[in-house]
């Protein structure tokens, strides 16, 4: 087998190929050179994305998400390889989403819809962002809210003076 060609050889074979629905668009893609060498080369490119996605900025860890994603759907509809594909799909998620982000699938109440998937913040995200909140409503408007050691210095003199 040379190099580049699994793809070709995939579409080729009667028994393990595209089914015939799928024969019609793949057919043309594997009469070609570049075709065969994307069909070959890109999961492979996609594949490696993933592996190096935990040292990716998170911004970049989306993107190898959705090609991984897509990439493991194509699996599922072009070879029928549902089992393979949804339990890769899991564990692209497990591998790609923020570390502490949950699933949640919401439905509108008294409707039958299908859930919609969202991601929430970490615990940690979300204690922040209440913290900060509620840090700036205790604030006095004549204190800044910087609590750098030179502004807790500034009143703690502040009060000593009151004192004496």
């Amino acid at each position: 087998m040379s190099c580049g060609t699994a793809m070709w050889y995939w579409g080729s074979n009667l028994d393990f190929g595209p089914a015939s629905w799928l024969d019609t668009l793949v057919a043309p893609v594997i009469s070609s050179a570049l075709g065969v060498a994307l069909m070959t080369w890109l999961p492979l490119v996609i594949e490696g994305s993933l592996v190096i996605s935990l040292l990716l900025p998170q911004r970049l860890r989306w993107w190898a998400m959705g090609a991984g994603l897509l990439f493991h759907l194509s699996i599922a509809l072009m070879m029928g390889l549902w089992s393979f594909a949804l339990a890769m799909s899991g564990g692209i998620l497990v591998l790609c989403l923020p570390l502490g982000s949950t699933i949640q699938f919401r439905t509108a109440r008294g409707s039958h819809a299908a859930p919609s998937a969202s991601v929430q913040g970490t615990e940690a995200e979300d204690l922040d962002q209440h913290a900060d909140r509620s840090a700036a409503a205790h604030v006095p408007a004549d204190r800044p809210d910087d609590h750098s050691p030179t502004t807790d210095a500034l009143s703690l003199k502040e009060n000593k003076e009151e004192l004496i």
